[in-house]
């Protein structure tokens, strides 16, 4: 016998010197857990600041690869990932909302703020996909991102919101994202927006640039002359 093993089912800890089972132990290490909790918990405290500043230094130095690498756990394991998170909240529900409300209260500014950039995101994510990531008004081609909007292709939004017994703005595109970004929709401007809407769904920019380019096909067959 080494001094450190008792039989095949037992072991002595190296550090409390005591006869535990190898249940109690992690694989071929010859410290048992509850010590090595202990161990790491002082060499944390003691060495806290310098690990810290050795971890911040690696980040900076592979930002590319870790948000790589990051990006690609999170779609190995999105289903089992979000699943566990639900099922979490399931179990916790009370505890987190009653957090939240104490949040809420102590810290009014930073929560509005908090919320202000969530639903600045979530309009972002809705229009990044309905562009097709171009984020410009289909139309013109407008690029401010204050003066874009969503648009019903077929007119028809009063009646969709409807069906889908909902109002309009973040409501909405919660409820566009939850259903998986379906189609008929596209970005425009509010420019163009209000222009279909006088328009009977057609934005002036069209008839616009259809005229001009009947006017242009005139002048091709008549060589550019507008006499009789």
């Amino acid at each position: 016998m080494n001094g450190t093993h008792n039989s095949d089912c037992t072991k002595i800890c190296r550090k409390c010197t005591q006869l535990k089972s190898v249940d109690s132990f992690t694989k071929k290490s010859t410290i048992c857990k509850s010590c090595k909790r202990e161990y790491d918990k002082e060499y944390n405290k003691t060495n806290c600041i310098v690990r810290k500043e050795r971890a911040k230094r690696y980040r900076e130095e592979h930002v590319e690869g870790i948000s790589k690498s990051k990006h690609e756990k999170w779609l190995k394991h999105k289903e089992k990932g979000n699943l566990r998170a639900k099922q979490w909240y399931q179990r916790n529900k009370d505890a987190v909302k009653l957090r939240t409300k104490k949040y809420k209260n102590e810290h009014p500014e930073l929560y509005r703020e908090y919320g202000r950039k969530r639903d600045l995101r979530l309009k972002k994510t809705v229009f990044q996909y309905y562009s097709e990531g171009t984020m410009k008004c289909a139309c013109c081609g407008e690029t401010t991102f204050s003066l874009l909007t969503l648009d019903h292709i077929n007119n028809d939004g009063a009646e969709h919101r409807r069906q889908l017994n909902v109002g309009g703005g973040l409501t909405f595109y919660r409820r566009l994202k939850k259903l998986g970004y379906p189609p008929g929709y596209q970005v425009l401007c509010w420019n163009c927006n209000s222009g279909k809407a006088i328009n009977n769904g057609v934005c002036p920019h069209k008839e616009l640039i259809k005229q001009s380019d009947t006017m242009d096909y005139i002048n091709i067959k008549t060589g550019g002359c507008n006499e009789l």
